[in-house]
């Protein structure tokens, strides 16, 4: 039993061309010799004729199968021919022949550069790959525009996307240039508009923000909102919300008052922080881990942490402006990262 399983085994390790070649021979022997002993073989001459037929053929196959793999390797490594001929300004001027190339089956060996070998006095150390942020041209469309593959505007799909891919939000007092930019000036109607886009589950969304006007008439409220909404309702009402907000119109002082809004709760104002200054830029930088929102202003923790009670996300960024008011604002430096 342990011959018969050594036997097995053998045979299932051999490579099949030797197999092919071994068999061609018995084939071979069998159609030229009759045996006795210590085994009787004895065939007739059309039997012969069959056994030396078949041996030929499985003979040729097993030699195929070894010679096969060296001719595809030797005709893809052919060499490429090179002949050189000098043209006439050369022949003049300087010996420096012009080369031309005649290709042979595969041109990659002789094209493909061989880079020399750089020295490497010690290993380089192995450094652990960091989150990738999104950088903002490719939030803002490279620059040019509101990217409709990042962004979705507050009422849907219904607007018009232009042939670059953007969203044409003109209407709304919406840019995107080399930054965000939110300009309206003594509208007819209330506005109350937005764009957003989905969230990492836990994020770092920081940007520069610079309010250059922001006025209303009747001392109603207006504010631009960025804002972190659920999915599934693109409402800042609904999310966690830092206002920038003017409460009082001209000819009285409008200061614009920083306040956080949480769903079903009143607005709070921000204390504790130097005034908020027009035509001056602030680093706002917003910090999402799980569910919890801190934001911070130069630097500076202002609020938080609050509590975010839904679990997927989105960034908002819009505003509110009542009949008469006036907006001018423009955001930069806008990168969201993954925590």
């Amino acid at each position: 039993m342990d011959m018969l399983k050594e036997i097995l085994t053998a045979i299932n390790t051999t490579p099949l061309p030797t197999i092919l070649v071994v068999a061609g021979l018995i084939f071979l022997l069998v159609g030229v010799i009759t045996l006795e002993k210590p085994i009787v073989i004895k065939l007739n001459k059309k039997e012969k004729t069959v056994a030396r037929w078949i041996g030929t053929l499985i003979l040729v196959l097993g030699i195929a199968l070894y010679v096969l793999p060296f001719i595809i390797s030797s005709v893809s490594a052919a060499p490429t021919e090179i002949t050189m001929t000098p043209t006439p300004e050369d022949a003049l001027t300087s010996p420096e022949p012009t080369l031309t190339t005649t290709p042979s089956l595969d041109l990659t060996p002789a094209l493909t550069p061989i880079a020399s070998p750089t020295p490497t006095l010690s290993p380089t150390p192995v450094v652990p790959a960091s989150p990738s942020p999104i950088p903002t041209s490719v939030l803002f469309g490279d620059g040019k525009c509101i990217s409709a593959d990042a962004w979705m505007p507050y009422q849907g799909v219904s607007l018009p996307i232009n042939k670059n891919g953007c969203w044409d939000l003109e209407k709304w007092g919406m840019f995107a240039h080399t930054n965000f930019i939110l300009s309206l000036k003594d509208i007819t109607v209330d506005r109350f508009y937005g764009i957003y886009k989905t969230l990492p589950a836990s994020s770092v969304v920081s940007f520069t923000i610079q309010i250059n006007e922001l006025t209303t008439l009747n001392d109603e409220d207006g504010n631009i909102a960025v804002a972190v909404i659920p999915n599934n309702a693109p409402d800042p009402n609904l999310g966690v919300e830092l206002l920038f907000q003017v409460e009082t119109s001209p000819p009285h002082l409008s200061p614009i008052r920083l306040k956080t809004h949480e769903r079903n709760e009143p607005e709070r104002y921000i204390k504790d922080i130097p005034a908020y200054e027009f035509e001056k830029p602030y680093m706002v930088r917003m910090e999402l881990i799980g569910n919890s929102l801190v934001i911070y202003l130069n630097d500076q923790r202002i609020a938080g942490p609050l509590n975010i009670t839904f679990q997927d996300s989105s960034l908002w960024i819009g505003y509110r402006l009542p009949v008469g008011g006036t907006l001018s604002a423009e955001i930069s430096d806008f990168v969201i990262e993954k925590h």
